[in-house]
């Protein structure tokens, strides 16, 4: 009876520790997938620069890049997840404690709930969650503006700009393209 008990803690633990595996590859895959997103618009933004200087040279040196802000709900949301994640480790380290230190007399009910799922918890708020907000912070914006004239915008059209896309309206704007 012993070695059945001992078989399905065995079995319980394994099954944790490949949710934890996958958990930690999808965790991995999701963050690999916003590198890249990040690095693709980076690579765009040299093209597009180089194309500018070469066509339009009165631009030179004058094309800047920068990050679109993201949401401020997102970065909302990130600050209150930073506190959660803040507290989560006063828990670990202070436990029941760490009532007492803020002059609470008796423990809460649900610190039993928290204690009892503790895991499964700290998979979400550590692991999941930051991933989830991580996908609203980066904005996949490849925004082309011209003394505040927005001549292509990726968020409006879904897409990084042709090269036809910039021609007509910087012409339109008063700059010389370069014939080539």
């Amino acid at each position: 009876m012993l070695f059945l008990q001992k078989m399905r803690v065995r079995k319980a633990s394994t099954l944790f520790l490949l949710c934890l595996i996958m958990l930690g590859m999808i965790s991995l895959s999701l963050a690999n997938e916003a590198v890249e997103t990040e690095q693709k618009e980076e690579m765009a933004s040299k093209v597009v620069r180089q194309w500018l200087y070469a066509n339009f040279p009165e631009l030179r040196g004058k094309v800047t890049g920068d990050n679109y802000p993201p949401p401020p709900t997102a970065e909302l949301l990130l600050k209150i997840l930073n506190v959660i994640q803040m507290c989560g480790l006063l828990f670990v380290f202070l436990g029941d404690k760490l009532f007492g230190v803020v002059g609470m007399s008796y423990v809460p009910s649900w610190y039993a709930t928290v204690q009892k799922n503790g895991m499964q918890i700290a998979i979400f708020v550590y692991l999941l969650l930051p991933n989830v907000l991580s996908k609203y912070m980066i904005s996949g914006a490849f925004e082309i503006i011209l003394d505040g004239e927005t001549i292509f915008s990726k968020l409006e059209t879904g897409r990084l700009p042709q090269m036809g896309d910039l021609v007509a309206p910087l012409v339109n704007a008063g700059l010389t393209q370069v014939s080539q």
